[in-house]
């Protein structure tokens, strides 16, 4: 069975591992493509507090996730989904999420509010990535939280644990490494992507521990893994 997909523009690539560092900046153009649902793999809503609906309707604790659903927490509300072993994200509250994943790529697209998220399996899915109105963040093997003000079309990143490599469409590239919360803003200005140091906001130490407690890993601060 295949499912047909848009994939939109993107204003920048910025990508978080461990290990050899790749220049994955590439232009998206709008087309449409197919994909296997063969491929697909499922999530699961492993943590709910508060409301969560998945194509409108209420979801419950346990629920399934799958390729194209869009996922929607309510003011007060966090719920987290596990996706192929040690991976799970967070939404937190008011957001919104559309879940792609497949075998070759995870794709999480937040159009509004914060992602958390914890990678440490690609043995399925090879690799993970986190979309938002003015970035793209490829995910490989770390700790990271994603918050995305769409009306100021700005993107908080705060690379938690690993590493970083952004490179912007003018050609500009960085390569960032923390082992312990190291935050920037992304914001959208014309044709140009500007970025800036930003401090820790919006989560902090305890809040990345418990995410991945959800999935039996304990998060080393100050190790690059």
């Amino acid at each position: 069975m295949f499912k047909k997909i848009s994939i939109v523009t993107a204003a920048l690539v910025f990508v978080f591992h461990c290990g050899k560092i790749k220049d994955v900046y590439r232009s998206l153009t709008a087309e449409t493509v197919k994909v296997d649902l063969n491929q697909a793999i499922n999530g699961k809503v492993v943590f709910l507090k508060g409301k969560l609906s998945i194509n409108g309707a209420v979801a419950k604790l346990g629920a399934p996730v799958k390729f194209g659903d869009k996922l929607k927490t309510a003011k007060k509300s966090r719920a987290a989904i596990q996706v192929a072993g040690k991976n799970v994200i967070m939404m937190h509250p008011k957001s919104n999420l559309t879940f792609e994943v497949k075998r070759r790529e995870g794709l999480f697209k937040v159009s509004r509010g914060a992602l958390s998220a914890v990678i440490k399996n690609r043995d399925v899915v090879k690799g993970f990535k986190v979309q938002t109105p003015t970035a793209v963040a490829g995910v490989r093997g770390t700790t990271l939280f994603v918050k995305s003000i769409k009306k100021k079309k700005r993107t908080y990143a705060c690379v938690c644990n690993g590493k970083v490599h952004l490179k912007t469409p003018e050609g500009k590239s960085q390569l960032i490494q923390s082992g312990h919360h190291k935050a920037f803003w992304y914001a959208k200005k014309g044709d140009k992507i500007n970025v800036k140091d930003a401090g820790m906001k919006f989560h902090d130490d305890n809040s990345q521990q418990e995410l991945a407690k959800l999935v039996n890993v304990t998060l080393k601060w100050q190790e690059i893994n």
